[in-house]
This record gives structure tokens, sequence and C-alpha cells, in this order.
């Protein structure tokens, strides 16, 4: 993913405050961590960052990725992990397409 954000003048900071592990399906995770990492990468503009923290929280690992993009507006935070749900007007556009979530392209 570095090398993505590097071609689009991206600066990618990483930081891993504590020692966590996961148990749990490394593919499923992989994908969950390139999607975000994707996603900031495609709606942040030239010259921004992008910072992955990764720490634990109350026993639990906590991933955290912030960039200096578009962001999402309030309204559509409560839907965000609806399946199918996209922001902006052109989402119908897409759905027509055959792009439904994210990390599709």
């Amino acid at each position: 993913m570095s090398l993505l954000a590097e071609d689009k003048g991206l600066i990618v900071d990483c930081n891993v405050r504590d020692n966590v592990s996961v148990e749990g399906d490394r593919a499923r995770i992989k994908q969950v961590v390139v999607n975000l990492l994707d996603n900031a990468i495609k709606y942040t503009p030239p010259g921004g960052s992008i910072n992955l923290n990764v720490h634990s929280q109350q026993g639990k690992a906590v991933i955290e990725v912030s960039d200096t993009g578009i962001g999402i507006p309030a309204a559509a935070l409560p839907h965000i992990f609806e399946r199918f749900f996209r922001v902006g007007p052109s989402a119908l556009a897409r759905r027509r397409r055959g792009r439904f979530g994210i990390g599709n392209r």
C-alpha cells in the first residue's frame, strides 16, 4: 500500500503502540486493512497524509486509519456500515455499473 500512496505523493505513517496479537482469519484481517488504506489513498489529495495506528484497548486490538482526505459527512456516519451504502449523489450510478461497496473499483 505504501507504493500506491507514494505514487500519489502521500505520506503514510504506521504506529504500533502495543504488542497486539489477534486470533482470526489472516486473509480477512488483511482485506479489512487493505480496504481501509485503499480508500484513504483514493480520497486523500496529493501531498496529504495517512496514519495507521494499532493499539490495544481494554484487551482488544484497535486499528485506526485517519487521513487528510475529504472525510465522511456527519449525516452519512450512521449508515457507513450498511451493506451497499455509498456517500453522495452518484451512488445509484455506481450501483448500476455493478460497484457496490468498500474495496470495489
